[in-house]
């Protein structure tokens, strides 16, 4: 017993050596400013870190904060709710802030509508709440409406669309409809709309807010998450989140955004701090963390090129002009937790910057032998999987 104490204390230190004079290494042997660079994991109760309180930006490593706190305040099984109601042969959307309506949404609502025995509208209005296709441009959400809603007018890939519509429904017999046709006239912004003496005649439910994050996550879509950032309050409400929840303050962490883009900072340690209440919120949900975070190497998106055959990172990516970073988890059981930031010279390739990364990960794993691959197949998803339409 005494011997086995001794042997993990020593290979404790070892590692910790290993981990943090491999990255310094190939950090100054490309050339990079070491104190601009930061690197940490935790393995249990073993903490490994190279600049533990150093302001780093996360760049789309955000979306995992904004993860956490979406889920915390909403909860992962949170779906938006976006209501038509009709008057005189017009329809009017009220919206729920949803940022993953898209046209399969629509396509699904004007198969409802079509058994309702509506097939022609002269008027759709649409308030401020209602997004489409990733844009709160009232102008362009105007004339996706008329395209969309016209079907006389769609083009091929708008069939081959509705026909990837109608063939994900019968494989997985979901209880929705697309069009056989429709006609709308005109479609008008209207800043809110007064519903008295009119008909609510559906709502849209959408995915879950956890179906969602997968897809963000993997494609580290940026509108969805600063409008999810916009619609909790903000960057003073994340942060005051942060100090109340985590006691992690302005001098550690201050988010501008959700999704990574601006002057947002953090450190190593909130991001183990980070990455260990989402484990806790996982486990405590009895969801898995592959069910909102990209796994490399066996999905698209950011991660789709690394890692490949060597399915053991579960992981969010980031770059920006300046700056490269990746955090997340390794392991079948998720035990390790690691995020690294860099920071490169404006415009130059991440390239290389990357590859240390991808080295760094590497020499983790073998390091840690014990470590099993994930068991995990990839879901096809089309905004509609789980969506109701009542």
């Amino acid at each position: 017993m005494f011997k086995t104490i001794l042997f993990l204390l020593s290979f404790s230190i070892i590692a910790s050596d290993s981990f943090n004079s491999k990255f310094k290494k190939l950090i100054t042997n490309k050339g990079y400013d070491l104190s601009k660079q930061s690197f940490c994991l935790k393995n249990k109760d073993e903490i490994v870190s190279t600049n533990f309180h150093t302001k780093v930006r996360p760049a789309s490593v955000s979306k995992l904060y904004t993860t956490l706190w979406a889920f915390e305040k909403l909860t992962h099984k949170y779906q938006f709710e976006t209501k038509i109601y009709l008057k005189d042969n017009n329809l009017y959307i009220k919206g729920s802030n949803d940022p993953f309506f898209v046209t399969e949404n629509l396509i699904t609502i004007m198969g409802k509508l079509n058994q309702l025995s509506i097939d022609r509208i002269d008027h759709i209005f649409f308030d401020e709440n209602f997004y489409l296709n990733w844009s709160k441009n009232p102008n362009k959400i105007a004339k996706n409406l008329v395209y969309i809603l016209n079907t006389t007018s769609w083009k091929n890939k708008t069939y081959i669309l509705k026909r990837n519509i109608d063939e994900y429904i019968a494989q997985y017999n979901l209880t929705l409809d697309t069009p056989t046709s429709f006609t709308l006239d005109k479609a008008k912004f209207q800043k809110s709309i007064n519903t008295n003496n009119m008909e609510l005649i559906l709502s849209h439910l959408s995915s879950t807010l956890l179906d969602h994050f997968k897809q963000v996550n993997i494609y580290s879509n940026n509108f969805y998450t600063d409008s999810i950032f916009e619609k909790l309050g903000g960057a003073k409400a994340f942060n005051r989140y942060l100090y109340t929840k985590y006691k992690i303050t302005k001098s550690d962490t201050y988010f501008y955004t959700g999704s990574g883009l601006g002057e947002n900072y953090t450190t190593c340690k909130s991001a183990l701090q980070i990455l260990s209440s989402l484990k806790d919120y996982s486990k405590k949900n009895k969801i898995d963390l592959t069910k909102f975070i990209s796994v490399a190497g066996v999905e698209g998106g950011t991660l789709a090129n690394r890692f490949k055959n060597k399915t053991y990172v579960l992981a969010k990516t980031g770059t920006l002009r300046h700056t490269s970073t990746l955090a997340g988890y390794l392991g079948d059981d998720k035990a390790v937790s690691f995020a690294i930031f860099n920071h490169t010279q404006a415009y130059e390739s991440k390239t290389k910057i990357r590859q240390i990364q991808d080295q760094i990960i590497e020499f983790i794993i073998k390091e840690y032998s014990y470590l099993k691959e994930l068991n995990y197949t990839p879901f096809y998803y089309l905004p509609i999987w789980d969506t109701k339409i009542q």
